[in-house]
């Protein structure tokens, strides 16, 4: 059994050797606080993200920026799970409890945003790390995973399988992407429907625009400016600045105006 702050122990312990076999960077700075507050204001984009009162531990970052922190649903007798919030919006529970973390850490694994399905859970996968395969980098990561793992070993005894390690219940991983898939829900829905306003907005900005212009323009138009495309030529008034000179035609909806090219790739159009 490992409880969270052996776990912060042993990743500070750790940490320059992870850092040189796998693509994740131990950071053990940042408080509970201030990992909430990234969630909420960066990751999940909603003040109300954390309605179910979650409790995170921040443990450190994956090479494209991903958190991964310790899950405490509520204070019990069973270990909380490590999860993964990617940087792409993946998320998923990567290992079920610390001990199993640090032990699934020992096979020199990645953390795997998306495979394949998009609605797949992130996870832990052996597969896919470039530092143990890099022509420069491979020996020295190789060296410093044997260390971890030696150690790991040594602390903790044999290494179980990596799928052993990395099988998540379906109850736990369920609670967790239900959650974290019906907050971005929201978020989405919320997005949506600000966009929509944000261009209903800009269609009356424009509209009210045009009507304005229209007006000025109607003398000046070309009597078959109806029936000309956008963008035709021809001498008048500008309906925004009002300099005689020559106009681009413009249509909009059911309004026709003159503008000046200026005034056309102004703020007043």
């Amino acid at each position: 059994m490992m409880n969270v702050p052996q776990l912060r122990t042993w990743l500070g312990e750790h940490a320059g050797e992870i850092s040189q076999f796998t693509d994740y960077e131990v950071s053990l700075q940042a408080e509970e606080q201030d990992l909430c507050g990234n969630l909420g204001e960066y990751w999940f984009r909603d003040p109300d993200w954390n309605q179910p009162g979650y409790r995170f531990f921040p443990l450190g970052q994956d090479g494209t920026g991903g958190e991964v922190a310790v899950w405490w649903t509520a204070p019990s007798s069973e270990p909380p799970p490590v999860v993964f919030f990617g940087s792409e919006g993946g998320s998923g529970v990567v290992a079920a409890s610390p001990l199993d973390f640090v032990r699934a850490l020992a096979y020199g694994p990645i953390f795997q945003e998306y495979q394949g399905d998009l609605s797949a859970p992130s996870r832990l996968a052996r597969d896919g790390n470039w530092l143990l395969k890099h022509p420069k980098k491979s020996r020295t990561a190789a060296e410093a995973l044997a260390q971890y793992r030696e150690a790991t070993e040594r602390q903790f005894g044999e290494l179980p399988p990596f799928d052993s390690l990395t099988t998540i219940h379906p109850t736990v991983q369920s609670e967790f992407r239900t959650w974290v898939v019906t907050v971005q829900t929201r978020v989405s829905d919320r997005d949506a429907r600000d966009h929509r306003h944000a261009v209903e907005q800009k269609r009356q900005t424009t509209r009210e625009k045009a009507s304005f212009f229209a007006a000025r323009s109607a003398s000046s138009l070309p009597p078959t400016s109806a029936s000309l495309p956008d963008g035709s030529g021809f001498e008048g008034t500008c309906a925004a600045c009002q300099r005689s000179t020559n106009l681009r035609l413009v249509h909009f909806e059911e309004f026709s105006l003159g503008l000046c090219i200026p005034c056309y790739f102004s703020k007043a159009w």
